[in-house]
């Protein structure tokens, strides 16, 4: 199939769903408490020699990470 042609059958099947996108909007959803997401990013760093020479190296900081992971409840 020609990428044109791919194109094409792309763009006219995004264009077939469009009368239903009310449906899946925010308000036709209902979410009850159960509903709600919590999303936790963390940003840790890989065990590197050079951390662990000036002492704050993943051993040190592990224990604190998980206490804060688990504070927040994600």
């Amino acid at each position: 199939m020609s990428s044109g042609r791919r194109k094409f059958l792309k763009g006219i099947s995004a264009a077939a769903l469009l009368p239903a996108l009310p449906a899946f909007s925010k308000e036709a959803i209902s979410f009850g408490p159960t509903g709600a997401h919590r999303v936790l990013s963390c940003n840790i760093r890989v065990a590197l020699d050079e951390d662990e020479a000036k002492g704050v190296g993943w051993s040190s900081r592990k224990d604190i990470c998980l206490k804060i992971i688990k504070d927040k409840k994600p």
